[in-house]
């Protein structure tokens, strides 16, 4: 932005979180797993490809199924999948791992996850991240370039850990579910993702409107 005594840089996130989500999220859903409360449940979302190195978290999953019971949904599809799926049974993990496929609202399955897990080489904005931050999962990220570092953060309000290393990624999953819950707002936490606040910042770039709140 120029004309305001120099140049100023200020980044708008899409806007994805919604209170409607906290209505998707409330539907029924029916899955075995759920009525297991004694064994974690980790969840991961998005396109089964390359660059979101499902490789590594497949890995690092096995390695943590050797220090605790837990279970790995994986909501989404791709061309990774048949080689996906020959790892897991490689890895003999199969019992533990399920490949749901793709799913018109992922929502209630996320909100009852004990933690969200990225496991992405590089990424844009990763908008479910955001959204599993909205939803109050406790979640995992892999420190890759884009957005992930900003949207926890860096840290504060998730486990960040290098990209491509399943030491890191075992590690990390491992403390998430050992941590508490975050006490603060996640409405607040996320409160840069909302409809409102990205419309009232837009508004302010181009000095449209005065602005309901201060968002610089």
């Amino acid at each position: 932005i120029t004309g305001l005594g120099g140049t100023r840089i200020i980044t708008v996130y899409p806007a994805c979180a919604a209170p409607m989500m906290e209505k998707k999220a409330a539907q029924v859903v029916e899955h075995p797993w759920l009525a297991q409360p004694g064994i974690p449940l980790i969840i991961s979302v998005g396109r089964l490809t390359r660059h979101k190195d499902y490789r590594t978290l497949l890995h690092a999953f096995s390695h943590l199924l050797k220090q605790r019971p837990a279970r790995l949904l994986i909501l989404g599809d791709g061309p990774d999948r048949a080689a996906l799926e020959t790892l897991v049974k490689a890895l003999a993990i199969g019992a533990f791992v399920e490949f749901h496929g793709h799913v018109f609202n992922p929502y209630p399955l996320m909100a009852r996850a004990d933690v969200f897990v990225t496991s992405a080489r590089w990424e844009g904005f990763p908008q479910t991240l955001a959204e599993a931050l909205y939803l109050g999962v406790k979640v995992v990220a892999t420190d890759a370039p884009g957005d992930a570092a900003d949207i926890l953060q860096q840290g504060k309000y998730g486990t960040l850990v290098p990209p491509n290393d399943v030491q890191a990624l075992t590690q990390g999953m491992e403390r998430a579910l050992d941590a508490l819950p975050i006490e603060e707002d996640n409405t607040k936490i996320c409160r840069r993702f909302m409809a409102s606040y990205v419309a009232d910042t837009y508004l302010r770039i181009f000095n449209l409107q005065q602005s309901r709140r201060e968002v610089f």
